[in-house]
């Protein structure tokens, strides 16, 4: 078909480019655009098939254009275009509906879709392009296996299949898998569309993002949970602080209901321990920082005051104001319970149930505090039980025990109430007097003490008489803290166990001079060790009927630096109770072995070289390893030596001295009992433990020769050593009449002044030449 040739006179041309598009379906065009009516003018000499007229003609282009050949068909679009516009507003219209409608679904955030029966894809918004991954233009006539996995496409299509086949809404609740393999929840409505006949055409599809809300739920699920079970209590009280809201925990801790409480304020809880400024400042903290938590003290519903820990917070809205507080709150009270049972352990004697002596410092420095201000006096009480220790060696530590708790029961019972009565330890008490008059109340305390505890105390059926040591210090002559009363308590309390003259002894400043002269003596003796400082001297012992030396004892003496030349009896003591005594007991020891060893290389004759050893060296472990040690480093043999020891040793309740006194005689060293018949062993030790010699004590020596008892008691220990085939020695010979009256009672042995005095080591080594 050929092309015809349109003229187009007109200015409206968008209007005639859409009138083209409308025609170009169906009609081939060459058109000429024409907007002025020069150019009209022109164009109507050529030839054409159309005409379109879309501007009022003057006067001239209407006759030319009557006059245009027949073939040439005209047309005035003005009633045309009229109709055609009308038509084109409307399309416009339906465009512009079509607009609206186009961004009223893509600005819903649900997902929306649109299929035909066959559950094919006629549309969609935005968010569902999401959903599929892809553009309106992809998904445009696919179904949903093409896009989803198998399973979720099937359970759509069935859906589908249901809506359109019941024409019946459908709604559900589904978890379904967006393109990127995450998981929603999705509120799904499908609807049926019909056309005017009421044919079901497809359905529309809205689909609502839920998994959000699904979560808020899920915690809210929790939230409630842990609001009902959880074992704190909580309320919510509006902003002005009224009760909305409790939880069971409220209940179960309270005791009110929610009946009780709800629409109440929390003041209905308020013991009264806190005052206005308590709550004033609890409130400026919730105003200021939004929470609060401390320990306060309520009240129960029936009355019961108790302790809980309080957590107190705001609750804001969207713009920041305050709308609720929320308060959780435990129960302290088992918590208090348990602390006051520690509290309780914690200051008192686990066996006696007495205060401890952190208790006992506690509290006296209240009580002192108050006597200041008082202006009364006070005492601090030490004392301990006499030879204690034999109840639990004799009669069982159970026994032991049950006599500790039946003192601190009878001394409980004898103080006042506003006194302290302490257990500090073993067989130590320690009583708090409040309120004294003067020094007369506090020993009337301590003879009323004394007499309680001699008249005897039934323990198991058994009347046991104690006896007991007491050291008494005054507030405030002697002390201004707890502890210098305390221990000028026990200052006192040492003096009278020192002295055994009577059993009980206040403080006094010549107490501590002493005990700084003991503390002072302790640290020179120390220093004594390191200095070399010590010194032995050797006296000898002699056979009165031979007149020749049969042993020498070593002696130890101190050179002290200010005090010249110290003989044992002024330190040891000390060095026993600071624990030295073991060290200076070696130190004789090694020069004991340097001397015999010596004096065997020059042949003098000596016997055996004696020392002493104490109970406490005898009771070390490694004492014979030591011993062998030594013996070997100087070349000494044990048969060179002799060990002196008191005979309480024998009686010692020590295996370990048992097998160290056994084990020394094997090493060949002589073993003797010094000062026999002063100690408290009895024959039986005898008979296991190998003793070489027996001293007497000068002690009995001394009028024996005016006191018959004295002289029999020589007599008896000589016959003995005689029984036993054992040497006796008598110690302590300074006159010729001791001398003559113990060789004239069968003792040939003696040592003593009268023999010879002590003597340094050249004196001594003189003294055997001359001797041999």
């Amino acid at each position: 078909m050929d092309s015809k040739k349109v003229l187009y006179f007109g200015r409206n041309t968008s209007l005639i480019k859409s009138l083209v598009m409308q025609l170009s379906g169906t009609l081939h065009c060459d058109i000429t655009f024409v907007d002025n009516d020069d150019d009209f003018n022109q164009a109507l000499q050529q030839d054409f098939s159309l005409l379109l007229i879309d501007e009022p003609l003057s006067e001239v282009q209407r006759a030319l254009v009557s006059a245009l050949p027949e073939k040439a068909e005209s047309i005035n679009l003005k009633e045309f275009c009229l109709n055609h516009h009308s038509d084109r507003v409307l399309q416009q219209r339906i465009e512009h509906q079509d607009s609206l409608i186009n961004a009223l679904i893509n600005s819903i955030p649900d997902l929306i879709f649109f299929k035909d029966k066959q559950s094919r894809f006629l549309g969609c918004n935005n968010q569902f392009e999401v959903f599929a991954g892809h553009d309106e233009s992809v998904i445009l006539g696919q179904t949903d296996d093409v896009f989803f996995e198998r399973q979720q496409a099937i359970m759509c299509q069935q859906q589908d299949l249901q809506v359109v086949t019941s024409g019946e809404s459908l709604t559900s609740e589904e978890i379904l898998t967006y393109h990127n393999g995450e998981q929603h929840w999705i509120d799904m409505l499908k609807v049926p569309f019909s056309d005017k006949q009421g044919k079901v055409m497809g359905l529309v599809g809205v689909g609502r993002d839920i998994t959000e809300k699904r979560k808020s739920e899920k915690r809210l699920k929790r939230a409630a949970i842990v609001y009902e079970t959880t074992q704190e209590g909580i309320f919510i009280t509006d902003v002005e602080g009224t009760i909305l809201s409790i939880n069971p925990s409220f209940t179960r801790i309270t005791g009110f209901n929610e009946s009780d409480v709800v629409g109440f304020t929390p003041a209905i809880l308020k013991s009264g321990r806190h005052d206005e400024a308590f709550y004033q400042s609890l409130w400026h903290q919730l105003g200021s920082h939004g929470s609060w938590h401390g320990e306060i003290v309520n009240k129960r519903k029936n009355g019961e005051l108790f302790h809980q820990w309080l957590n107190i917070s705001s609750v804001l809205d969207a713009q920041g104001q305050v709308i609720n507080y929320v308060a959780t709150f435990t129960d302290l009270s088992k918590l208090k319970e348990t602390e006051e049972k520690l509290r309780y352990v914690k200051m008192h004697d686990s066996l006696t149930g007495l205060a401890n002596r952190l208790f006992f410092i506690q509290r006296l420095d209240e009580l002192m505090q108050r006597a200041q201000r008082n202006g009364h006096c006070l005492a601090v009480m030490h004392l301990d039980i006499e030879r204690f220790s034999r109840f639990n060696k004799n009669l069982g530590h159970g026994f032991g025990d049950k006599l500790l708790k039946e003192v601190a029961q009878q001394l409980t019972h004898f103080c006042n109430k506003k006194d302290v009565v302490a257990r500090f330890g073993s067989d130590e008490y320690a009583l708090i007097l409040d309120e004294l008059c003067n020094e007369q109340d506090a020993a009337q305390v301590a003879k009323d003490i004394e007499q309680m505890l001699s008249c005897g105390l039934t323990v198991d059926g058994n009347t046991l008489y104690l006896n007991c040591n007491i050291g008494i210090s005054l507030y405030p002559d002697d002390g201004e803290t707890p502890d210098s009363l305390i221990g000028n308590a026990d200052a006192a309390l040492q003096r009278v166990k020192q002295d055994r003259t009577h059993y009980y002894e206040f403080y006094t400043e010549e107490i501590t001079l002493a005990a700084q002269r003991q503390f002072t003596l302790e640290k020179e003796l120390r220093m004594a060790l390191r200095k070399d400082e010590f010194e032995v001297y050797f006296q000898p012992q002699l056979s009165l009927k031979q007149n020749c030396v049969t042993g020498v004892e070593t002696l130890l003496r101190w050179n002290h630096p200010s005090y010249g030349l110290i003989e044992p009896a002024q330190f040891l003591a000390v060095a026993e109770e600071c624990d030295l005594i073991s060290q200076i007991d070696f130190w004789v020891i090694r020069q004991a072995c340097l001397q015999a060893k010596a004096w065997q290389d020059q042949g003098l004759n000596f016997g055996r070289l004696a020392v002493n050893i104490s109970l406490s060296s005898l009771t070390q472990n490694n004492l014979i390893a030591d011993l062998m040690a030594v013996l070997k480093q100087s070349e000494c043999q044990g048969q060179w030596l002799e060990f002196e020891m008191f005979e309480d040793v024998l009686s010692a309740d020590s295996s370990v001295v048992r097998a160290n006194l056994k084990n020394i005689t094997k090493l060949g060293i002589q073993l003797a009992l010094d000062d026999y018949g002063m100690g408290s062993s009895s024959l039986y030790h005898m008979k296991n433990i190998s003793i070489g010699k027996l001293k007497i004590s000068r002690e009995f020596l001394r009028n024996a020769h005016v006191d018959p008892v004295e002289k029999a008691i020589i007599k008896s220990i000589i016959s003995l050593g005689d029984n036993l085939a054992i040497d006796v020695v008598s110690e302590g010979v300074e006159t010729d009449i001791q001398s003559d009256y113990v060789q004239d009672l069968g003792c040939d042995l003696v040592q003593g002044y009268h023999v010879v005095a002590p003597m340094r080591r050249a004196e001594a080594a003189f003294y055997l030449r001359c001797n041999q």
